[in-house]
């Protein structure tokens, strides 16, 4: 069944690529937040 462990092996990368782009957008959001509370 090497069919199947390729499709599982695409979903665990297409996961851990979720999560590091998770990641980046909360930093870039926590970013701007912290910046416009800084203006007020």
């Amino acid at each position: 069944m090497p069919e199947i462990d390729c499709v599982i092996f695409e979903m665990i990368e297409l996961a851990e690529v979720g999560t590091i782009f998770r990641k980046y957008i909360n930093s870039i959001a926590s970013q701007k937040l912290l910046s416009t509370k800084k203006k007020s």
